[in-house]
């Protein structure tokens, strides 16, 4: 004989089963506006880089995050700029890590002070990094000239001069007849990250 259906009738299976479907749906809802108002900006995770970096692509060399009179000890994360007294960019580094069989930090200091021998230089650091000269990025579209020092992995040795002196062959200003030649304390050797040859040099 069937139950009476009243106040104290035992709910039915399938009424069980279409309550808690309900109670689910609703606390995801919730949950859903909840997060959405605590991360509005969570859906953009794992989108584009953000603009700034640095890069040689298409002849075009874009601003590192620090720019600096001499190079450091250690490269800041966003890249640094090394400038001249005349704010000219004279050399761009990176973070970068000395491959296996690379030349000791010791053996690189002692490369650079073999290529440059005039008396009273000093070897003031070393580090190791990702190089670019502006000078040596070619026009867009035109392909780099064989060796040229654009995102290259070298030990930078900086050899630096008891006194100021002219920078050999520069002109970084050239007004009519008037030259502004950049004075500079630091010649900065990039050296070969394998076999310590010399690669290119830059000044401040």
């Amino acid at each position: 004989m069937p139950e009476p259906v009243g106040s104290g009738a035992t709910t039915s299976p399938r009424r069980r089963r279409l309550v808690v479907a309900g109670i689910v749906v609703a606390v995801g809802v919730v949950l859903a506006v909840v997060l959405a108002t605590r991360n509005p900006g969570s859906s953009n995770e794992g989108g584009s880089p953000a603009r700034g970096a640095t890069s040689a692509a298409g002849g075009r060399l874009e601003t590192a995050t620090r720019r600096l009179r001499s190079v450091p000890a250690a490269i800041a994360a966003g890249g640094v700029a090394v400038v001249d007294s005349t704010g000219t960019v004279v050399m761009y580094l990176r973070r970068a890590t000395a491959p296996r069989g690379a030349i000791t930090r010791v053996a690189a200091e002692h490369d650079a002070l073999e290529i440059d021998l005039a008396p009273g230089l000093s070897v003031t650091n070393v580090v190791f990094a990702s190089v670019t000269l502006p000078d040596e990025v070619p026009a867009a579209g035109a392909e780099p000239s064989r060796g040229a020092v654009i995102g290259t992995a070298a030990w930078v040795v900086t050899v630096t001069s008891p006194q100021p002196v002219s920078a050999p062959g520069a002109c970084s200003d050239t007004t009519g007849t008037a030259c502004r030649t950049p004075r500079v304390t630091n010649n900065y050797l990039i050296l070969d990250a394998t076999t310590g040859r010399l690669l290119g040099s830059a000044y401040s």
